[in-house]
């Protein structure tokens, strides 16, 4: 916190923010992380690798962590529960669920003829959904101690390697495998990331593409939304980890620390904090310091250059460093390429070779075009109005008039009083 006395001997506060730093690392798994997962209380961390084990790492101090034994094949993904209470992870073709506990109890299932890619828990944890390579999605209702088989989910033509929710609608921007999918805290929007590079963002409610991000120089292979809504976090094989601002759809930070590609990540339930694992089994734990104000304005860019951390500073001795893209120096410009086959709109940076220089954010968004049905509905609304506009003149003037009238009619009686008070008073000889 800092204070400074104005002219008009008001006290100004102002509160700096911090960029995104390592709060701390550790070696989880020999081999790849394959997956990692937050407990709702942001206490736990849960980790499946490619050596098959599931760990759960405890935040509290003097607390160690979990290393379940029996390693199995083919552990691809780690989900905690929405209260808590249990751990689902898949395991070549069985999904297994634990008590996250020292004295953790166990049970599992066959789910799928073939791995099992992904799952994840409804809101009400009364469900659990799995894709596989068998080419279904398959939601399955569970209780304290049965699975049963609720509905499966048909129509993909190749491996299915990450669930959500169930499929409405299919989006064809992307060119190559779609690694990961994740749904807005709001439910509105959905991102997708995959081998091609490109992060895509769409809107559900009008089924477009709104934007791309083009930030990655390898596979994204995970993407994660901040609970706030405010903020998209990408991972990529390009060792790194990026961090957007969805208000202004420009890149906010690049996260610098692993040494080999990033394979998945995640924002913990409270925000305050993001884990990355990468291919050699390093996981680390950043604290993100986002804030989101009261105006729905993401800002932990808010701050003069000079009050942030200094490009390519190490922040601890693993090596790791954050880079923060700053805003240009000059207004950004907005242009409208329209093209019939393409829904996009390219958003381009007015700016000169130096400020363009420092900011180097590749963003398209889309712009959805009214159709010829909202069109019409608008202008039915616009005539409505006009004719409600016409009819509250009129009855305003009618109002006037019977005013008017009142007026009149009050006066003409208080003469009249006064008349016959003045006659009773002074009566004819």
């Amino acid at each position: 916190l800092s204070s400074t006395l104005t002219e008009d001997l008001r006290i100004v506060v102002t509160l700096k923010l911090a960029d995104p730093s390592l709060e701390n690392y550790f070696v989880a798994h020999a081999g790849s992380v394959n997956s990692l997962s937050f407990s709702p209380n942001g206490k736990q961390l849960a980790t499946v690798g490619k050596d098959g084990l599931l760990k759960v790492w405890n935040f509290k101090p003097h607390t160690r962590s979990y290393t379940y034994p029996d390693p199995k094949a083919n552990v691809n993904c780690v989900r905690f529960s929405p209260n808590g209470l249990l751990l689902a992870y898949s395991a070549n073709c069985d999904v297994i669920f634990r008590t996250p506990t020292v004295k953790s109890v166990c049970r599992s299932f066959r789910a799928h003829q073939a791995t099992v890619q992904c799952l994840d828990f409804s809101l009400n944890a009364e469900s659990l959904a799995t894709s596989s390579n068998d080419k279904t999605v398959k939601v399955w209702r569970i209780s304290d101690d049965v699975e049963q088989f609720a509905y499966s989910l048909k129509g993909h033509h190749n491996w299915v390697r990450w669930v959500s929710k169930t499929c409405i609608h299919t989006f064809h921007e992307s060119h190559s495998a779609v690694l990961c999918v994740e749904f807005h805290p709001q439910g509105f929007y959905v991102a997708a990331c995959g081998v091609d590079k490109p992060v895509h963002l769409w809107d559900l409610r009008m089924l477009r593409l709104i934007q791309v991000y083009n930030e990655h120089t390898d596979a994204v292979t995970a993407a994660d939304f901040h609970p706030s809504g405010f903020f998209l976090s990408t991972c990529s094989m390009d060792n790194t980890v990026k961090l957007y601002d969805l208000t202004t759809g420009r890149v906010l930070y690049t996260l610098h620390g692993h040494s080999t590609g990033v394979t998945c990540g995640q924002f913990s339930k409270q925000g305050d904090h993001l884990c990355s694992g990468d291919m050699k089994g390093k996981v680390l734990l950043w604290r993100t310091n986002l804030v989101a104000n009261e105006t729905g304005v993401a800002s932990p860019a808010e701050l003069p250059l000079a009050d942030r951390l200094c490009f390519n500073t190490p922040l601890i001795k693993s090596g790791a460093w954050t880079e923060l893209h700053p805003l240009p120096s000059s207004p950004t410009k907005v242009n409208a390429v329209h093209d019939e086959q393409s829904p996009r709109v390219g958003l381009t940076y007015t700016t000169d070779e130096k400020s363009h220089a420092r900011c180097p954010c590749a963003h398209t968004c889309a712009t959805p075009q009214p159709t010829d049905e909202i069109r019409e509905t608008l202008t039915d609304i616009t005539q409505q109005l006009t004719l409600l506009t016409e009819t509250v003149s009129l009855l305003e003037k009618r109002l006037s008039r019977a005013e008017k009238k009142i007026q009149d009619v009050l006066e003409r009686g208080k003469s009249s009083t006064t008349t016959l008070q003045n006659v009773k008073s002074n009566p004819p000889a």
